[in-house]
C-alpha cells in the first residue's frame, strides 16, 4: 500500500511537473514570439530613423543650395541695378547733349557753341548715387 501510495504520489508529482514544464514551454514560446516581434519592430524603427536622417541631410543640402542660388541671384540683381543706374546717367547726358544740339540748330544766327558735357569723377557719381538712395 505504502509503495503504491508513493508511486501514485510520484506519478502525480510527475504529471504536475510535466504540466508546469508544458506551461513554461508555452510561456517560453510566447516570449520568444514577443522577442521576435519586438526585434522586427526595432529593425523597422532603425530603418525609419535611417531614412529620416537621410531625408534630413537631403533637405539641408537643398536648403544650402537654395541659399547659394539666392545669394547669386541677389548679386546679379544688384549688378543689374548698378548697370541700369549707369545707363540712366548716360542716357541723361545724351538727352542733354541732343537738347543742346537742337537748340543750337534752332538758333543759327547766334551761332552758339555747344559746350561738351563734363564727365563726373567716380567720387561725384557716388555722391549723386548716395543722394538718390
Amino acid at each position: 500500500d505504502e509503495q503504491a501510495k508513493l508511486a501514485a504520489n510520484r506519478l502525480s508529482q510527475l504529471e504536475e511537473a510535466n504540466k508546469a514544464r508544458a506551461g513554461l514551454a508555452k510561456l517560453s514560446d510566447e516570449r520568444q514570439a514577443r522577442i521576435e516581434l519586438l526585434t522586427t519592430e526595432l529593425l523597422q524603427a532603425r530603418q525609419t530613423a535611417n531614412l529620416s536622417t537621410k531625408l534630413h541631410i537631403l533637405r539641408e543640402s537643398d536648403l544650402q543650395d537654395l541659399q547659394q542660388r539666392y545669394k547669386e541671384a541677389m548679386a546679379a540683381q544688384e549688378q543689374q541695378r548698378h548697370l541700369l543706374s549707369r545707363l540712366e546717367e548716360r542716357l541723361q547726358s545724351a538727352a542733354q547733349y541732343f537738347h543742346q544740339l537742337r537748340e543750337h540748330q534752332a538758333l543759327p544766327a547766334k551761332r552758339q557753341t555747344i559746350t561738351p558735357l563734363k564727365r563726373r569723377s567716380p567720387a561725384q557719381r557716388l555722391t549723386k548715387k548716395a543722394k538718390r538712395t
